[in-house]
């Protein structure tokens, strides 16, 4: 089974219809280049708070150097949506 095949849950496919809005988290760096964990909290919150569906998280055209294992973003802030995200 393709991964396309796959059934959306309906409540999904209800709020999917109903338009919501799932925006791509933006990478919050400091002056460094290294993950603000503060200004990070503060962006996810800000986005939960306005009511959006959900968050595409590590998908902004920008943020693509971070699945670069070199670079060591990505993994973290997976972690920090995947940990922050229901508080």
């Amino acid at each position: 089974m393709e991964s396309s095949d796959l059934p959306i849950p309906t409540n999904l496919h209800a709020r999917l219809r109903a338009g919501t809005a799932i925006p791509a988290l933006p990478l919050a760096i400091d002056s460094n280049r290294k993950f603000d964990v503060r200004h990070q909290r503060a962006l996810l919150r800000y986005y939960v708070d306005a009511g959006v569906g959900s968050l595409a998280v590590g998908v902004h055209s920008t943020q693509f150097a971070i699945r670069d294992p070199t670079v060591g973003l990505y993994e973290p802030l997976l972690a920090f949506a995947a940990e922050h995200i229901d508080d």
